[in-house]
Formats: structure tokens, sequence, C-alpha cells
């Protein structure tokens, strides 16, 4: 599924009044990757969770196109995946179940199949294991792995190393290598470089500002 393109005009975004972001103008093309960079605070996971549709700006637009067509609103979702630190699983189902729960709502990537899904994952040996029972880097590499094989043209990773050991940063860069080609890709990172060294363009947040390098 080739990427799609958003358009930011004028987006803003209000907490009891005080702003988080304001006044941002920009567009990411379709299957670009890009890097939303800036510290704690800074707006980067409000500003992906707009992407989403998570949540909704105070003021201002996000306009989605596919081709150049503009995407009717209910139709976002089907086009993205996301993979976050705040983006719950189902404790009580299995690798396998979760997997199967996933891959009835979207499609899997390139045709594959479950057995692909749990194999790239790494985590094979757990597949009849509970999700509850996961320390926190295998349910980063469950998120990541869910997200990642989608087959979806928009693809999010909130802070992706979160959790990750250097085994699973090689992994995570594995990962991005074989299924984020064609697809539009945003990054959000508190400056750790191994999460977003792919990236073409980066975003920096500043003081509710953003630049483009």
């Amino acid at each position: 599924m080739p990427g799609i393109k958003i358009a930011f005009d004028n987006v803003g975004k209000k907490f009891n009044g005080r702003h988080v972001l304001r006044d941002l103008n920009f567009t990411i093309n379709p299957s670009e990757s890009i890097a939303i960079l800036g510290a704690n605070g800074s707006g980067k996971s409000t500003l992906l969770q707009m992407i989403a549709g998570y949540i909704q700006p105070s003021t201002g637009k996000i306009s989605f196109y596919n081709d150049d067509v503009l995407l009717a609103p209910e139709n976002v979702f089907s086009h993205i995946s996301l993979a976050s630190p705040y983006l719950e699983l189902i404790e009580d189902y299995t690798l396998y179940e979760m997997v199967q729960f996933h891959f009835g709502l979207k499609k899997i990537i390139n045709g594959l199949n479950f057995k692909d899904v749990i194999e790239r994952s790494g985590l094979g040996s757990e597949m009849d294991k509970p999700v509850k029972n996961f320390s926190s880097g295998m349910k980063q590499r469950l998120k990541l792995t869910l997200a990642s094989m989608s087959d979806t043209s928009l693809l999010l990773l909130d802070e992706p190393l979160t959790n990750l050991d250097d085994a699973g940063t090689v992994w995570y860069k594995q990962m991005v290598e074989d299924f984020s080609a064609k697809r539009t890709v945003v990054v959000c990172s508190n400056m750790n470089e191994p999460e977003y060294n792919f990236c073409q363009q980066k975003l920096s947040l500043s003081h509710t500002k953003v630049s483009v390098s």
C-alpha cells in the first residue's frame, strides 16, 4: 500500500487552556519517513495522537490524501498502524491470540501469515504464553511487530526503542528496513538517534513550534 500525504493547516492543541502545540503548518509527503524530535513535554506524543485520530486539534485541521484524493475522516483509520508505549495490549490473550485478533482488523503486509508474524517478532517460543506474563521488552517487540506488519500506508512509531535491549535495537532496524518501503513513516523520539536515523526529514518541536530540516 503506497504512502499517504498528511497536511497540517494552522494546527494547535490546548490542554486546560495551555498551548502544547500551536500554528503547525507543514506537509508530510507520500512514502516519506520523518522524525518528530523534542524533549519530554514538547508535544511529540500529542502530535502523533492527533495524526492517529486519538485526539482532535483544538485549532486548525489535519488532512490526509491518498493519491492526492482527500480521505474522508471515517476512512483514515484503515490506513494507519501505531506502536506506542501508551498503546494497550489485551493482557489475557496469548501471543497467538493477540496476533489473530489484531489481524482480524487489519491485513498482514505482503500476503504473509500468522506464522510469519510470530516468527518475525522473535517471540515464537512464547506463542501460548499470556501477554500479561511478558516482560516490557517482549511487549514492545509485539507492539512493533503488529504495527510494522500491518498492511497500512501510514506507520506511526512513538519512541520505538522503549524497553528494548541491544539485540532488540538490531531487530528493530531490520524490521524498519523490511517493512517501511513505500509507506509514510512518522517516528517520535526524544533525540535517540537509532530510533530515527533512517528518516529522510526531521521536525524539531520547541516552544510549541516546529522547524524542518
